[in-house]
């Protein structure tokens, strides 16, 4: 019995906090830790902002504004407008399934497929060929629970025309000034899930016509009630803002958005591109 109680009471204590100190030293190790990644995704997020237009292309005869709202720093929405030469014009978005740096990866292989196919092809750009190609990339590198819905769509500046391929995508619409609209659904399924061919088909467009895509984000966003905004109320927002600019049409649609959403997190990415034939 080399031990007093007295002794015991005192290993008690050291160990104690012995067990505090070591709690703060693993504590101390998953901050460092969290904000090493912290800083990684800030640099994903960095790289991905590059990824977009950082100013979108003066086009003959039509008026463009377009944006992205990530839910989190990175995100699976992208889109991008791609002047082909002087009177055609390509318009494209895409929507990744799921979010965060996964989601983020497949958007920089659809950039880099892009600038590739346009380096090889630009001077005989086909639009079929084109998502043709951009979906057997993305079956070889994507996993099997990953997909990609997106719109295509080539504006012909001199004939008024755009060639249009819907695959998986939420409609496009082509709104008249009347209000009454088009809906741009041919194509095809998601991308990434099936080697095959793509229908597209073709529009005319007139003067003050107004072409609209987006992502899920829009008609999906959720209030607390857990209920969504829906294509309805978004194809009401538009008809009610036809005759406006394409900047005020985008940024009423926005706040129409926040306004149903209020105080519910955002819970999916947000992209929406608004195109008006002069």
């Amino acid at each position: 019995k080399p031990f007093t109680e007295r002794d015991l009471n005192i290993f008690n204590l050291l160990a104690s906090q012995c067990a505090i100190s070591i709690e703060n030293a693993k504590l101390v190790t998953v901050q460092i830790q969290q904000e090493a990644l912290n800083r990684e995704i800030k640099i994903a997020r960095d790289i991905q902002q590059n990824l977009l237009p950082s100013k979108l292309p003066e086009i003959s005869g039509i008026d463009i504004f377009a944006t992205l709202i990530p839910a989190k720093l990175v995100g699976g929405d992208y889109y991008n407008i791609y002047k082909i030469n002087e009177t055609e014009t390509l318009f494209l978005i895409c929507d990744v399934t799921g979010k965060s740096i996964s989601a983020s990866l497949i958007v920089s292989t659809i950039y880099s497929s892009i600038v590739t196919y346009f380096d090889l092809k630009k001077d005989k750009f086909d639009l079929k060929d084109f998502v043709k190609c951009l979906n057997r990339v993305l079956i070889e590198s994507t996993t099997s629970e990953k997909f990609v819905t997106a719109w295509f769509g080539i504006y012909n500046s001199e004939t008024k025309i755009i060639q249009s391929i819907n695959a998986g995508h939420n409609t496009t619409f082509i709104f008249k000034k009347d209000g009454t609209y088009i809906e741009l659904i041919k194509g095809g399924v998601f991308l990434g899930i099936s080697d095959m061919d793509f229908e597209s088909e073709d529009f005319q467009m007139e003067s003050e016509d107004v072409l609209l895509y987006y992502t899920d984000g829009v008609p999906e966003a959720m209030n607390a009630n857990v209920e969504q905004y829906s294509d309805e109320r978004l194809i009401s927002n538009v008809q009610k803002n036809i005759k406006s600019g394409v900047e005020d049409i985008l940024n009423e649609l926005l706040n129409d958005v926040k306004s149903f959403v209020k105080d519910a997190d955002q819970s999916d990415d947000i992209t929406i591109g608004v195109v008006k034939i002069k």
